[in-house]
Formats: C-alpha cells, structure tokens, sequence
C-alpha cells in the first residue's frame, strides 16, 4: 500500500523532467562559466560527462532496446 503511490509519483516526476530536460543546454553552461574555482568547474565538468556516457551506455545495454538498436534495417519490412 505504501510503494504504489510513491512509484505513481516518481513516474509523474520523471515524466515532468523531461520538459524541464531542454534547459539543461543552457543552464548547465552558464552554471559553469560562473564558477569561480577551477577545480570546482572540472569537477562538475567530468561529472556531466561521466552521467552521460553512464546513461548512454546503461540505454544501448538494456536488454529491451539492445536487440532493435544494435542491428540496422534499411527497411523495417524484410
């Protein structure tokens, strides 16, 4: 009784970042050329980075999408 409504909201959650998602773009850019600490901007630097190949790679191994992203079909009928 307790998980359910939480799962129903982290759904509602995740579903509103993504309209949030395209700000990320710009924000995150001026949110780096504004710090003032060099080790502070690498830092956060890398960790974008590493997020991003973290998602991507988590993505293309899931065994749900990895068959249908992994072979090319010119196409999709044959």
């Amino acid at each position: 009784y307790f998980i359910t409504p939480l799962a129903v909201y982290v759904a509602m959650l995740s579903r509103i970042n993504f309209y949030f998602e395209m700000l990320f773009i710009v924000a995150m850019p001026l949110m780096i050329s504004h710090l003032k600490d060099a080790y502070v901007r690498y830092a956060i630097f890398s960790l974008i980075i590493i997020w991003t190949l973290y998602v991507y790679y988590g993505f293309y191994q899931n065994p749900l999408w990895m068959e249908k992203y992994s072979t090319y079909k010119l196409i999709p009928l044959f």
